[in-house]
């Protein structure tokens, strides 16, 4: 969110109190990085008027500025706990260490410029009398503001300092560099992993390989971190690396050019004919690794694929699009998800493409109480369609949409502006998937969770035309429901195990598939 025009109505009488306060702590505290009020004023005014802009116009439910703004004030009280912000006569009264840092009158219009401008003068008045405020640095009170305003939504809303944007779009979209892991062992910075087919890997650098020099620069008592900053960087520059390996006499030189780095979400392998794809997060790579190591798996002529196990479980979502890519290369036809929310872009319906790649061989997926999010999204859309029979227990219930907002200061809003639906319309969120076949706290063998399955009791289908029927996040019967197969955050061989028995039994199969889709057609 860039281009805001900046413009700050406050009565000169307040901005005169502010200097005259500020005057009298700059004697003391002349280096500190509060002391340039007038910079601060025009990049939080910049901040403060794109992030209230977005959250009046992009937030699930209506918000007041009113009650951002003093709910955002009182997050100073995490740097110094006398802080205060509060409403009287129409005003927003600050109080810090025992005296009135400032009373600001509220604006009368609903325009997030002037809540903003009030906000930053609110913050210099503050920093006037609060040294712990004064001397805290702007990215310090620009995250006590937010966390504290974004509490009062919901438990996913945020904001990323520029620093934590950073490494969180580093996840999501990848970034330069050479491929390497690195970890501190005995105050020695080591390479922990390599990723494959990574300029390093091609390269020959190896787990274990001591870090001794980067560019020419002895990294000796250098924080790792720092050395993981100067290995990034724009793709196609190169770096020099020279590492110390364990039975190698000599130093070895390396010149690595970088390129983008994608961190790794797919893995798969092969047991027996069966085909398990692992996947840890959806990010701008995923569904492109999955198509790959399914067309790998089915090309092969000697593989013979007869059926694909998705593992689910611990991954906590990441990027909806490309869940919901996942979902329609094993779809021929039907709903994958449905998104609402207040506003007109965030509502979605998405329908399959009509290409199943795998030619409908047998497919399972496992889930558990890490299962959130995106990955809930999937295993939703190949259960309601009668696609894949659903094994483990109850998974998170994170059924939200989060739009990310690139703020003036190079952090990052993630605000809440949608609500999942499963294929068969029921919500998502607080409730999660029901897995057909429960593996929750279960003790015994695969054969006894299946032969529990085909004597389904009364009390697990009457659940699972409940569970279809919730259209809302605040249904009362939520808790209720969910312990029916209770949620565990587990990732036992034995959901494994049920996955390859049904799989490999085609009337078993065929009776949790019936199962699945019995309750989406009694909707």
């Amino acid at each position: 969110m860039r281009g805001y025009v900046i413009f700050s109505p406050v009565r000169r009488s307040t901005v005169r109190a502010s200097i005259a306060l500020l005057a009298l702590t700059l004697a003391a505290c002349s280096s500190s990085p509060g002391n340039d009020h007038a910079s601060f004023e025009a990049n939080s005014n910049r901040l403060f008027t794109a992030s209230y802009g977005s959250i009046s116009d992009r937030y699930l439910e209506p918000v007041t500025f009113e009650a951002l703004t003093i709910s955002g004030l009182n997050g100073l009280s995490s740097i110094d706990p006398t802080v205060t912000a509060s409403k009287a006569d129409g005003n927003i009264k600050l109080v810090a260490r025992g005296q009135t840092a400032g009373t600001f009158p509220m604006p009368k219009n609903n325009d997030p410029k002037s809540w903003a401008a009030l906000t930053s003068n609110a913050i210099i008045s503050v920093r006037a009398v609060s040294p712990a405020v004064n001397i805290a640095d702007d990215d310090a009170v620009y995250q006590a503001v937010f966390d504290s305003a974004l509490a009062k939504l919901d438990g996913f809303s945020r904001y990323s300092s520029p620093e934590t944007a950073r490494e969180e779009r580093n996840r999501r979209v990848g970034f330069g560099g050479v491929g390497v892991r690195l970890q501190t062992v005995g105050g020695r910075i080591e390479v922990l992993s390599v990723m494959p087919e990574t300029p390093a890997a091609l390269a020959g650098v190896k787990a274990g390989d001591r870090i001794l020099q980067v560019d020419g620069v002895t990294i000796k008592n250098r924080d790792v971190k720092d050395i993981i900053e100067q290995l990034r960087g724009g793709s196609g520059t190169q770096v020099q690396l020279i590492v110390e390996r364990a039975n190698v006499p000599d130093s070895l030189t390396f010149q690595l050019v970088r390129e983008k780095i994608i961190p790794r979400t797919v893995i798969s392998q092969m047991d027996g004919r069966v085909l398990e794809i692992k996947i840890s997060a959806f990010n701008q790579d995923t569904s492109r690794a999955v198509s790959q190591e399914l067309s790998d798996a089915l090309a092969k002529p000697n593989a013979q694929v007869s059926s694909i196990v998705l593992d689910l479980r611990d991954n906590p979502g990441g990027l909806l699009d490309q869940a919901i890519q996942v979902a329609d290369l094993f779809l021929e036809k039907g709903a994958i998800m449905t998104a609402k929310g207040r506003h007109p872009d965030s509502v979605q319906h998405v329908d399959a493409s009509g290409t199943d790649v795998t030619g409908g061989l047998p497919l399972a997926v496992l889930v558990n109480g890490g299962t959130a999010s995106s990955a809930e999204v999937l295993a939703a859309a190949l259960q309601d369609n009668g696609r894949a029979v659903v094994i483990g227990t109850n998974s998170y219930g994170k059924g939200t949409v989060q739009s990310v907002i690139h703020m003036p200061n190079d952090g990052e809003l993630v605000l809440t502006w949608s609500r999942l639906y499963a294929p068969s319309g029921y919500a998502l969120h607080q409730l999660g998937i029901l897995p057909m076949l429960c593996t929750s706290g279960a003790v015994g063998s695969a054969n006894k969770i299946l032969e529990n399955q085909r004597r389904p009791s009364d009390q697990m289908q009457a659940a699972a035309q409940r569970w279809h029927a919730v259209t809302s996040p605040e249904s009362d019967s939520m808790s209720e429901l969910r312990a029916t197969c209770r949620s565990e955050r587990t990732t036992r061989e034995v959901d494994m195990e049920v996955a390859r028995q049904v799989l490999a039994d085609s009337g078993a199969y065929r009776q949790v598939i019936r199962l699945s889709m019995a309750e989406v057609a009694g909707r």
